[in-house]
């Protein structure tokens, strides 16, 4: 009798922890317990790219803004990718049958958009008219977090040092279903190019890419910058994207690794950024 009252009074526990379980959707084998560990890359946006020479590093017949998404979309990319080879992170974009979806857009959309939380009258169930991926062959990468209700939480990333925003908007927070199941999120800041004035650096040009580190919560953990030194004739679009993204991109994947296995990440002082 007494192990029959001791099950049942541990029984709400084990029910809510069950409810709180992350279900991760990197591939149709992968057991949970794989799943769980896992970071999302959020590029910078693309108003956030600062420079002085704008001009020298747009191509020919492609103006400032295309030469800014072309750049912003290729720095996730390189971002990820390498991420993915040394943390195994999961990408950051739902592809299936005759669809190819860049959950990144979303996330901005509502940002640029200004979505703030909805009006209780509005109805919290409309969605995007999308479905994810039923075949096993299908490729559907994301993650889903289940709330004591059952429901799927709403996304709410409230960092001011380079954004406020409580996601309202259905299409933006439920196609990310939902951020706040991954366990470290990334997100490039800005990429920053200005003259070089540093005598002591060599190259008229300096590239910095600007990160941070946030856990589940949206919480930060520690961040910083990545900063490659350019010559003049280095400032193309085909050397940025072919050999000086890829380089910061691999520079931030050290920095992390290395404060993620040290014992100060923590308490790192995270307003030196």
């Amino acid at each position: 009798m007494r192990k029959l009252i001791a099950v049942i009074c541990m029984l709400p526990g084990f029910i809510c922890a069950q409810d709180y379980t992350i279900f991760g959707q990197n591939s149709p084998n992968e057991d949970i317990d794989e799943a769980e560990h896992r970071m999302i890359v959020i590029p910078f946006h693309g108003h956030n790219f600062i420079s002085e020479v704008d001009r020298m590093l747009t191509p020919v017949g492609m103006d400032p803004r295309q030469m800014r998404e072309k750049i912003r979309r290729k720095c996730t990319m390189e971002t990820t990718k390498a991420l993915d080879d040394s943390l195994d992170v999961l990408d950051v974009s739902i592809a299936s049958s005759g669809s190819d979806i860049d959950l990144i857009d979303y996330l901005y959309n509502a940002i640029d958009y200004g979505y703030t939380a909805l009006p209780e009258s509005y109805d919290s169930k409309k969605k995007l008219d999308f479905k994810f991926p039923k075949k096993k062959n299908d490729k559907a990468l994301g993650a889903y977090s289940r709330t004591q209700n059952g429901q799927i939480d709403r996304v709410e990333i409230n960092h001011d040092r380079y954004m406020t925003a409580t996601f309202g908007n259905p299409g933006a927070v439920d196609f990310l279903q939902d951020i706040h199941a991954f366990e470290y999120i990334l997100s490039i800041t800005q990429l920053e190019i200005r003259r070089n004035l540093q005598e002591l650096t060599e190259g008229s040009y300096l590239i910095a890419m600007h990160f941070e580190l946030l856990d589940s919560s949206g919480e930060p953990l520690f961040g910083g910058k990545e900063i490659i030194s350019l010559e003049d004739d280095e400032l193309q679009y085909s050397v940025m994207v072919s050999r000086v993204l890829p380089e910061l991109a691999r520079n931030i994947s050290i920095d992390i690794l290395t404060n993620l296995t040290s014992t100060s990440t923590i308490s790192q002082d995270f307003s030196d950024y």
